[in-house]
């Protein structure tokens, strides 16, 4: 019986095939156009979800002194020794700062586009960035250098260059450092971008006095009461002064979508980017649908009479729809 079916079902589509030809392209191609940016969604959504703490670490901001609206992402580099210093919640920080005008030498070869940051001790602490080669727990000192994959791939043509030397030089710093780790690509989307990291002791005060701010708390039921505690110190640091600024947590996973991040070291996206791609996609599924009803109704165009005979010999609602 189904094979009947079948063979019926063909054959009525192969004599309208023109129109069953359109139907059945839109429907791939509405199927495979949502698929792929459901795909797409679901890459950006999940956005640095590889960390392990993530549900405990909180980017720093802070209001805008002069007024505006918007939040700061910047934070002076005395806070996060203020905040270790004076609340038990806090179990690490760290801050990264952007070094310019940096240039690598290897033997005879220059390279300046590389984007080199610089980053407390504690970064492969909150950070789950896979490594390569080498070992996080001794990787940032203030003679080490890390590389990215690609990177490393650029100075030396391959991977596993731990223990290899670098010439690295700013506006008025010339040193020579250790390659200690190299970090590999990661399979999930990062708001991070880098190429280079280095430990802020290695060139002292190329961190422009601050940077992206994050804090690994003991508990992220914590983070209310903390930030509380910390807005209501009068004694509190700040750019414009103590007791002048007002700080704020937010989650690790939501720094993708801040568009309050400006820093040059950050990859952001706008949520209603997101919101417009998913009613994007629900469009598509609607019209895929739509085409799907229509390829059916194209199927029982020609079997008006057929049942409309059943109909006058009183059959079944089954027999209707059946093709026997």
């Amino acid at each position: 019986m189904i094979k009947q079916n079948l063979k019926l079902i063909l054959r009525s589509l192969w004599r309208k095939r023109i129109y069953s030809l359109i139907i059945l392209l839109s429907l791939t191609v509405g199927f495979v156009c949502s698929n792929i940016l459901i795909s797409f969604l679901v890459f950006e959504t999940n956005t640095d979800t590889f960390h392990t703490n993530r549900v405990k670490t909180f980017q720093i901001f802070s209001n805008d002194p002069f007024g505006d609206k918007r939040l700061i992402p910047f934070i002076p580099n005395y806070f996060p020794a203020y905040l270790t210093s004076n609340y038990a919640e806090v179990e690490n920080v760290c801050q990264i700062s952007n070094v310019d005008g940096v240039i690598i030498e290897k033997s005879t070869d220059k390279f300046d586009d590389f984007k080199v940051l610089s980053v407390d001790s504690s970064f492969f602490t909150l950070f789950d960035f896979p490594l390569l080669h080498g070992r996080k727990d001794k990787c940032l000192e203030p003679d080490r250098i890390v590389l990215s994959r690609d990177k490393a791939l650029t100075l030396f043509g391959y991977t596993d260059v731990v223990g290899n030397l670098l010439t690295v030089s700013t506006s008025d710093t010339t040193r020579d450092l250790i390659v200690s780790a190299v970090v590999n690509r990661t399979i999930e989307n990062s708001h991070l971008n880098f190429d280079i990291l280095v430990h802020h002791s290695t060139f002292p005060g190329k961190g422009n006095g601050g940077g992206a701010t994050y804090a690994l708390l003991t508990n992220a039921d914590a983070r209310e009461s903390l930030v509380k505690k910390i807005n209501d110190d009068i004694q509190r640091p700040g750019l414009v002064g103590q007791g002048k600024t007002d700080y704020f947590f937010n989650p690790l996973a939501e720094s993708y979508f801040n568009t309050d991040n400006k820093l040059g070291y950050m990859k952001t996206r706008n949520p209603m980017f997101l919101s417009v791609g998913y009613i994007v996609c629900g469009l598509v599924l609607f019209i895929a649908g739509f085409n799907f009803i229509n390829l059916f109704l194209l199927s029982w165009q020609n079997r008006k009479k057929e049942i409309g005979i059943k109909k006058t010999l009183r059959g079944t609602r089954e027999g209707l729809f059946s093709f026997s």
